[in-house]
C-alpha cells in the first residue's frame, strides 16, 4: 500500500494549504522518501548529444525550473547501452548515496536520456515555464525503465507498427514524457512495474499528464 493511501484526504498540505496533501506531488515524494529511509531524490539524467553546448546550457536552464537531478555523460545514443550503464550504476548507488538499499525509490528504477531529438524539442520550444500556454507545449525527454526485458508474447500485437530502435513490441522499454510533467508529477507516481504499465505510451506518443 502506498503512502498516499494511508493519508486521509481531509489532511491539507503545508505547501499548498488549499489542497489535500494526498494530491500534492511534493508531499507524496516526501512521504516516499521517509518510507524508503532516503535523503536524496531526483532522476539521473544522461546527456547523449554534444552537438551544441549552447543548447545544452539552455536545456539545463529550463530543467532547473522543475527538476532535481544528477547528470551523467555518456557518448552513445543507444537506449540499450544507457540502460546497461544505469543498471551498473544503480546496483551500488543507493548504498553510496543513502546509506541504505534502494527500496522502491524511482531514482534507482528509471533514468532520463536527453538525445538530440529530446534536446531540440525542449530548447526550441518557444515558451518557458510561467508563460501562457506553456503546459500545452511538447518539449520532452526519454524515460528509460532499468528492468525492462523484451516480452516474447508481445511481439505479434504490434507487427504492423514501425519498429522503435529496431523493436516492434508494444513496450519498447522507454517512453517520451514532457519535461514539465516528468517532475514532480510523474516522479511521484511511478514506483513499480504496474505504475510503468499504467503510464507508458509507445513512442512517438508523448506523456503529458
Amino acid at each position: 500500500m502506498s503512502s498516499r493511501l494511508r493519508i486521509s484526504s481531509t489532511v491539507m498540505s503545508r505547501r499548498q494549504p488549499n489542497q489535500a496533501t494526498v494530491f500534492n506531488d511534493c508531499d507524496n515524494i516526501e512521504r516516499q522518501m521517509q518510507e524508503d529511509e532516503h535523503k536524496i531524490w531526483g532522476w539521473v539524467v544522461y546527456r547523449s548529444d554534444y552537438s551544441s553546448e549552447e543548447d545544452w546550457q539552455e536545456f539545463l536552464q529550463r530543467l532547473r525550473h522543475v527538476w532535481i537531478t544528477t547528470s551523467l555523460k555518456i557518448k552513445t545514443f543507444l537506449t540499450a547501452t544507457i540502460r546497461e550503464h544505469f543498471r551498473v550504476w544503480a546496483a551500488t548507488a543507493s548504498e553510496q548515496e543513502q546509506g541504505a538499499g534502494p527500496a522502491r525509490s524511482q531514482r534507482y528504477q528509471f533514468c532520463i536520456q536527453v538525445d538530440s531529438d529530446a534536446l531540440h524539442s525542449v530548447v526550441h520550444n518557444p515558451l518557458s515555464p510561467g508563460d501562457s500556454g506553456y503546459r500545452n507545449n511538447r518539449g520532452w525527454v526519454k524515460l528509460i525503465w532499468k528492468d525492462w526485458e523484451p516480452a516474447a508474447d508481445d511481439a505479434m500485437e504490434w507487427r504492423d507498427e514501425q519498429p522503435v530502435e529496431g523493436i516492434a513490441l508494444n513496450d519498447v522499454g522507454w517512453c517520451r514524457a514532457t519535461y514539465e510533467y516528468i517532475m514532480p508529477t510523474m516522479y511521484a507516481m511511478i514506483r513499480s512495474r504496474n505504475d510503468w504499465y499504467r503510464e507508458y505510451r509507445r513512442p512517438p506518443k508523448v506523456i503529458h499528464g
